[in-house]
């Protein structure tokens, strides 16, 4: 039981760093080529679907952490 909770938490983690990666890579776009995309503060949403996963994931291993044994 306890292997799964660490297990969602580190999945939440790495969710939490794929997305400020993706972030991170679409802000550069941005610097590189600002008349084909965005501004950079839009960029920002990207993130909202990782945390989003993190979130839940972070949240279900919680609850898997409460559970009576």
């Amino acid at each position: 039981m306890q292997r799964s909770v660490w297990s969602l938490l580190a999945l939440s983690a790495i969710l939490l760093v794929v997305g400020a990666v993706h972030a991170g890579w679409r802000m550069s776009e941005y610097a590189r080529h600002p008349e084909y995309s965005a501004p950079a503060s839009v960029q920002l949403v990207t993130l909202v679907p990782y945390v989003l996963a993190a979130a839940v994931l972070a949240a279900a291993s919680l609850w898997l952490g409460r559970r009576p044994r």
